[in-house]
């Protein structure tokens, strides 16, 4: 496994999220979604990191799955127009850091033209320990009928799924906010970060074999830094 921008925590610091009943959706919630790409640019530079953004406000179960229907015709149809690219009120720890502070969906897509998905065999997403209270709900999507929550949602234990573009968990970041943040000295209130991992495969292929590079990426959740749609 490969780690990207490990700065803070390591595979050992994080802990798996417990699913959730998606019926105790608040009204109002917002739905932040980031879309993830990674660009070979000349002279032969990688560029990696969120290159566009939207946000959606749900009130129920119903309405979060109407939003993931549409985030899933769009990475089939490759038709992201109207999108724009991630707004910052202060520089993350990190380019993956996310600015929220009240109940936020946190959704991942993937460029659906790379040859890379969701970990196949895995959650996508761990918390740092002590921090499971919060965040919730680790699913990987590949279409309507085609997801994993877990790892505690499946009965026999597995979290395979292949060619997943789509993964998403839910944060209570106002209570996490509430019982762990600081005083901040610049204006912006309480300050509090929570670091997280999401795992992604590079899926590879030679002689007709199909092998996968993992990818470990470290983000945190937290306030003021951050990206935000």
């Amino acid at each position: 496994m490969i780690d990207i921008f490990q700065t803070k925590i390591t595979t050992d610091d994080v802990v798996e999220m417990h699913s959730m009943n998606l019926d105790d959706i608040l009204p109002n919630t917002s739905v932040f979604v980031f879309f993830l790409d990674l660009d070979i640019l000349p002279p032969g530079r990688m560029r990696f990191g969120y290159e566009l953004a939207k946000e959606y406000n749900v009130s129920n179960k119903s309405e979060f799955n109407i939003v993931l229907a549409e985030l899933l015709g769009l990475i089939n149809s490759n038709n992201f127009r109207g999108w724009r690219r991630p707004r910052m009120l202060n520089h993350g720890q990190t380019p993956f850091s996310i600015n929220a502070t009240e109940r936020c969906f946190f959704v991942y897509i993937l460029n659906p033209r790379h040859n890379w998905e969701f970990a196949n065999d895995a959650s996508p997403f761990q918390i740092i320990d002590g921090k499971e209270h919060y965040y919730f709900h680790p699913t990987k999507m590949k279409s309507a009928t085609e997801y994993v929550t877990g790892p505690d949602d499946t009965p026999d234990g597995s979290k395979a799924l292949e060619g997943c573009k789509l993964a998403y968990f839910y944060g209570k970041c106002d209570e996490d906010r509430h019982h762990n943040g600081v005083d901040a000295e610049d204006g912006h209130g309480k300050k509090f970060t929570s670091p997280f991992n999401f795992y992604l495969d590079l899926v590879l292929e030679w002689q007709n074999k199909q092998g996968r590079l993992r990818l470990a990426v470290d983000p945190d959740i937290g306030h003021p830094g951050g990206s935000y749609p």
